[in-house]
């Protein structure tokens, strides 16, 4: 099901090409001074708009897939730490040994738990359809805090793995417990999480490229179709029928809220 700022910026499409529409059934009335609303540059613009529409659509796409695969290699590793921490506990190593260990199963819940409430935290952001008015919205960080997460994980699965080859007693009979088995998984995490991450990186991209094309300040589609309004409204030739047909159409501007900064 699509989210409500992705119909959001369908309908802004859409209606930009209704738009243009208007301005060209009013023929030689329409006549701008301002070149970006000429009918040449519009059709340019909502080329670009679609291309830039599509080319997110895709990238979102491509990045639930690939992080969908990524949560559930992810997943279990939660569960699997805690046994590995088990199995150790039961040999004669000194203490040091077992707190070491101890210690990296910790970091790694801690990351799983940073990374529940990230999804949790989305969840909820979802449920709020409320467009926000930020044409300056920051370019979004390639590198998101879940990203940071689940590579803390994966180097944390390293560590506990390069620490177990350590401990010469550390023969469990359980399959997955084994050493072998922790490194075949750690090779599942490591290509999961790095396509997962490349995909964001490429959203990232995307996004802000739409964001430019749709929401920039001046000469994005929102600002765009705003202007040519008020020439509709300024020219007495179309005041009446164009005017009133344009008025008709809304836009709304869609974009990421600004992370609130930190006071020092």
């Amino acid at each position: 099901m699509a989210s409500q700022s992705e119909k959001g910026h369908a309908k802004n499409l859409a209606n930009i090409k209704l738009l243009k529409e208007i301005c060209v059934q009013v023929s030689s009335a329409y006549s701008p001074m301002n070149s970006q609303l000429t009918i040449a540059s519009l059709t340019t613009l909502i080329s670009q708009s679609q291309t830039d529409f599509m080319s997110w659509k895709s990238a979102v796409a491509v990045f639930k897939d690939l992080s969908d695969k990524r949560e559930i290699a992810f997943e279990p590793i939660d569960k699997l730490v805690t046994r590995v921490n088990a199995s150790v506990q039961q040999l004669n190593e000194p203490q040091q040994t077992f707190n070491d260990i101890q210690a990296i199963v910790s970091k790694i819940h801690g990351s799983t738990a940073k990374i529940k409430a990230s999804i949790e935290a989305k969840k909820a952001s979802s449920n709020d359809t409320t467009p926000v008015e930020d044409p300056n919205a920051e370019p979004i960080d390639p590198i998101s805090t879940s990203q940071q997460s689940y590579d803390s994980i994966q180097s944390n699965f390293d560590s506990l793995i390069k620490r177990l080859q350590q401990i010469p007693a550390y023969a469990p009979n359980e399959v997955d417990l084994q050493i072998a088995s922790l490194i075949t998984t750690y090779g599942i995490l490591n290509s999961t999480n790095t396509a997962a991450g490349s995909a964001e990186i490429a959203l990232s991209k995307a996004r802000n490229q739409r964001n430019l094309t749709f929401y920039a300040p001046q000469t994005g589609l929102y600002d765009i179709s705003i202007k040519i309004k008020k020439y509709l409204k300024s020219n007495s030739a179309t005041q009446n029928s164009a005017y009133k047909d344009a008025t008709k159409l809304s836009f709304v501007k869609y974009v990421q809220k600004k992370k609130k900064k930190k006071a020092n």
